[in-house]
């Protein structure tokens, strides 16, 4: 008998999440995506396919820290 294996494919995820590091007060768009906001921390939340994140990363306040990555 023959052992048929099964190639297992990682699955990526089709969205990263990011979320302001402080409260802010306004909303704003960040590299033509409009986020959401999480009243519960008063942060601002964007989700971001995964083809366009190296481009989203690339944005000044991405760089400079404002907006991170959610884990």
């Amino acid at each position: 008998m023959e052992a048929k294996t099964k190639i297992e494919k990682k699955i990526e995820p089709t969205f990263q999440k990011y979320e302001s590091r402080e409260k802010e007060p306004f909303m704003f768009d960040c590299a033509e995506f409009r986020p959401t906001r999480n009243f519960s921390s008063g942060r601002l939340e964007w989700e971001i396919p995964s083809e366009d994140v190296p481009r989203f990363e690339r944005h000044h306040f991405v760089e400079i820290g404002r907006i991170v990555r959610m884990l």
